[in-house]
């Protein structure tokens, strides 16, 4: 949904973060389903452009660069989303986050052979992901028990910045 009238003219821009396939299926404690953050879309050249508007405190939050590696966000060792780029490819996957409901849980997007800027918001049942720029943007449930809350850095990842997060070795 977007909205009209907003400041300085913005497109903004609210989604339903849930798919009819299995909406029905997801948990509903204490919540059932939910919205994106709003985003401000824009173009550059022919490629829209997704940027968050600004979060208020709280959400936590991890940016990186990479051409090839990963991080893991976690809430234990067994609870996790792995977040990073392999063989040119954006890869995010919540297989590990997930409590045995049958959904996508990897999603995988070409990028060819440059370094990409990756920074993720992360709330209390998802994570929303945007890449180079905002050119790429990617919304995923996640279902833990309490919350994302640590980082694990794999090799390849640089101008790591993270809040809201402890970073795990």
């Amino acid at each position: 949904m977007t909205f009209s009238n907003a400041p300085d003219d913005k497109k903004i821009f609210l989604g339903w973060m849930s798919n009819w396939h299995y909406a029905s299926k997801v948990p509903t404690n204490p919540w059932r389903s939910a919205m994106t953050l709003p985003r401000e879309l824009s173009l550059r050249g022919d490629r829209l452009i997704q940027t968050p508007i600004n979060c208020p405190d709280g959400f936590p939050e991890v940016s990186f660069t990479t051409q090839e590696g990963s991080i893991k966000i976690s809430e234990n060792e067994n609870r996790y989303v792995e977040i990073g780029v392999h063989n040119k490819t954006l890869f995010v996957d919540t297989s590990n986050a997930w409590n045995e409901l049958e959904a996508p849980t990897r999603q995988e997007i070409a990028v060819g052979d440059h370094t990409l800027d990756i920074r993720v918001i992360i709330d209390r049942g998802s994570i929303e992901l945007f890449a180079d720029g905002g050119a790429i943007s990617v919304t995923n449930l996640v279902f833990v028990d309490t919350h994302l809350s640590a980082i694990e850095v794999g090799e390849g990842i640089s101008a790591l910045a993270y809040s809201g997060l402890s970073l795990h070795a």
